[in-house]
């Protein structure tokens, strides 16, 4: 297979370009950005499609990322040849709805092999013989970032890309194809396991269930033996205390009678002593009714005498002021007229004194009066005097009244009580009466022959026929639950009566399935020893173009290579007499090891490919960690040695001048294509 031309519009940073890709070398320069590395993602896009951005930008990357900023749609159209005929695929991608592809055999003939994505895809990988993106990467594209591929490749990934170009694609899909039957014969050995599991808990559960029917039916025999001997010992034990209990109700009655007779007495006893206490407050109510009748009268009378006193009193106090006005109208006149008298005789003499004696009546009246006034004044002491003791008796009285009314007060209902309690004693001795024949109508039952009543034989009978219900209801309700419990056990037993055929076919399953594993396990490691074998020739080869290409590349400096096991390089270094491991040496000369590697790598299976695999070769910046001397001899190893083993050689670089003629220059500015010319000299 080989490239004949891409033209790509609005594909990333290329607006609108369209390459040649001739037979010989091709070279792409560029500043930055100017898209150059855009062409050889392009060419991968056209082949596989979208898996190349993911490959490149990761799982999150979308389809829609790889148009240009300022368009809504891109197209890619990839001209080939394989085996002399010539295809050319199409790829659209829209920011506004689904990518589309379509695949064209322009020679010989015209004619459409495949209008969907899907269809494109699976259609190309067949002419190419099925070298997927990843083999690419690895044998025909040789980035200076992704030198170190083939060593950061996972051993069973390496393998596989080894086995495609060694032809040994029937090792990689037979081992692909017993290990998926290997995943699935897993899978089902798993579930399989799991229903044996199931089915072994079922058998499990069988032998258990089985040997708890025997047990319980064990235990249901014991209990029905045991009801048959505690069911007549109960009916025994029951006649008993029924008789018992008969006689206990009997004398408890009779008790109780009694108990009733003697409180209906003493009922009697306290009416009596209520009817004793009734009649006597009744004899004092009428005691006390005749004199309070007493005072009454008493009272009254003596108000009659203090109402005389009283008139006594006011008339003698009349009296009293009216003499003592007189005895003080005597005296003043007496007075006057001896003070008169008395300066008469001064002036007139003798004759006047005797005059005087006519004076001594009036004086004699007074002191008569005054002695009326004492008398009239004693009377009048005598008399409050007697009035203050009526007052006081009346007073006692009152108070004497008052108590004696407080008192029939409280005994007025002596009479009503009198009446109640001879009704209620009336009624307690019909009652005592009516007892008393109960009592005598009380006949005790005749108790089983040999039984003697007591409060503990009752007590003994009781607890006994307790204890035997007691047991009886326990030994009834166990049956029940046996019988329940057998009845279940049965009809889960026949749910199980297939479970032993079931296990053992099971069992039979399981084991033909590990079997089959085992077996797809060594036929598995057979084939990776067989095909590691294969592999293992494969690697002197490797080493031996990587040592040539070192060589070449150093001027000789480093000339012996060798590969661990994990692919990783180790140089032979003559100053330091050994091997050393490439991460001892400088950053530039790990790239050009890695470089001579990768070359070494697709040129190690060249002669192992099909006529259909890829021819060309991409190599991305291979001069940008070297020196200006190493440049030269990369430069001459490309033109002189590589230009032997691939039809198209198409480097991608920013850095020109190294290449001998012979070559086809492209330049890109700002992703479309400033010039094209052959080189003949030297660039």
């Amino acid at each position: 297979m080989k490239l004949l031309s891409l033209k790509a519009v609005n594909y990333r940073l290329l607006g609108e370009v369209q390459i040649r890709f001739p037979a010989g070398v091709t070279v792409i320069t560029g500043e930055n950005e100017a898209g150059k590395s855009t062409v050889l993602e392009a060419v991968l896009y056209s082949l596989y499609g979208s898996s190349i951005l993911k490959k490149k930008y990761g799982q999150g990357a979308k389809i829609e990322d790889a148009i240009n900023h300022f368009a809504t749609v891109s197209t890619l159209t990839l001209e080939f040849e394989v085996n002399g005929e010539k295809y050319k695929v199409i790829r659209q991608i829209s920011r506004r709805g689904a990518s589309r592809a379509a695949l064209w055999r322009i020679e010989p003939g015209n004619r459409l092999i495949a209008s969907t994505v899907s269809e494109v895809n699976r259609e190309i990988l067949r002419l190419i013989g099925g070298v997927t993106l990843d083999e690419i990467l690895t044998s025909n594209v040789v980035a200076q970032k992704d030198l170190d591929r083939i060593v950061e490749m996972g051993r069973s990934d390496r393998e596989k890309v080894i086995n495609a170009f060694l032809n040994l694609e029937s090792f990689n899909k037979a081992t692909d194809l017993l290990k998926e039957r290997r995943r699935e014969t897993h899978s089902k050995l798993e579930i399989e396991r799991e229903k044996l599991k199931s089915l072994q808990i079922k058998k499990d559960e069988k032998d258990r269930i089985e040997r708890e029917i025997k047990e319980t039916t064990e235990r249901l025999k014991r209990a029905e033996a045991r009801l048959i001997e505690v069911t007549p010992e109960l009916n025994r034990i029951t006649r008993i205390f029924e008789a018992l209990d008969e006689y206990w109700k009997a004398l408890g009655l009779l008790k109780e009678l009694k108990q009733k007779r003697e409180s209906l007495k003493r009922q009697e006893l306290q009416e009596t002593k209520r009817l004793k206490r009734a009649l006597e407050n009744l004899e004092r109510l009428n005691s006390l009714s005749k004199r309070a009748s007493e005072l009454s009268g008493s009272i009254e009378a003596k108000q009659n005498v203090l109402e005389e006193a009283s008139m006594e009193i006011r008339n003698l106090q009349g009296r009293l002021s009216t003499a003592d006005k007189t005895y003080k109208l005597c005296i003043l006149a007496s007075g006057i007229l001896a003070t008169a008298l008395l300066l008469a005789s001064a002036i007139y003499g003798l004759k006047v004194l005797l005059l005087m004696l006519l004076a001594l009546p009036p004086l004699y009246q007074g002191y008569k009066k005054r002695a009326e006034k004492l008398s009239i004044a004693d009377k009048l002491g005598v008399e409050e005097e007697k009035t203050k003791i009526i007052e006081e008796e009346i007073k006692n009285m009152g108070e004497e009244l008052n108590q004696a009314k407080g008192a029939i007060r409280a005994l007025e209902s002596s009479t009503i009580e009198v009446e109640e309690a001879k009704e209620e004693i009336r009624k307690i001795k019909d009652e005592i009466s009516r007892v008393e024949s109960e009592i005598e109508s009380i006949k005790l039952p005749e108790l089983p022959l040999g039984i003697e009543f007591s409060e503990e034989t009752y007590v003994r009978y009781r607890d006994r026929k307790s204890k035997l219900e007691n047991e009886k209801g326990r030994l009834e309700t166990l049956i029940e639950e046996y019988e329940r419990k057998i009845e279940e056990d049965r009809e889960r037993l026949k749910e199980l009566k297939d479970v032993d055929e079931e296990l053992n076919s099971q069992k039979l399953l399981v084991e033909e399935l590990e079997k089959k594993y085992r077996a797809y396990n060594k036929t598995i490691e057979v084939i990776s020893g067989v095909s590691r074998k294969i592999r293992a020739m494969f690697r002197p080869n490797l080493e031996s173009y990587m040592a040539r290409i070192v060589s070449r590349i150093t001027s000789g400096r480093y000339k012996n290579v060798r590969l661990t096991e994990d692919y990783d390089l180790e140089v032979l270094d003559n100053r330091a007499g050994r091997y050393l491991r490439r991460n001892i040496f400088s950053g530039g000369t790990v790239d050009q090891l890695l470089l001579s590697m990768r070359l070494a790598f697709s040129l190690s299976l060249l002669p192992a490919r099909k006529g259909i695999r890829p021819r060309f070769l991409f190599l991305d910046e291979p001069f940008a960690s070297s020196d200006r001397y190493r440049r030269r001899n990369i430069a001459k190893l490309i033109s002189k040695y590589l230009t032997k083993y691939y039809d198209q050689i198409i480097i991608i670089t920013h850095i020109s001048g190294f290449l001998p003629g012979g070559y086809t220059h492209i330049q890109l500015e700002s992703g479309r294509v400033a010039s094209v010319r052959n080189v003949q000299g030297i660039g």
